[in-house]
């Protein structure tokens, strides 16, 4: 499946599994946003992957 240019939105992509599938999304060409409390983690994968870190916590309905 070709996502090159698609875009993928992960939720605690700031650190541990979210972290590793904004990489690997990116590495394959993906866009990526990554929802999490954790804005420095989130930053920090975001720099790396040229992504966009947004605050959100996803267990909140008034957050998302």
């Amino acid at each position: 499946m070709d996502v090159n240019g698609k875009a993928a939105i992960i939720t605690g992509g700031g650190s541990g599994i979210g972290a590793e599938v904004a990489r690997h999304c990116a590495s394959a060409g993906m866009k990526v946003a990554l929802l999490d409390v954790n804005m420095d983690g989130a930053n920090a994968v975001a720099a790396e992957t040229g992504g966009v870190a947004v605050q959100c916590d996803v267990t909140s309905a008034e957050s998302a």
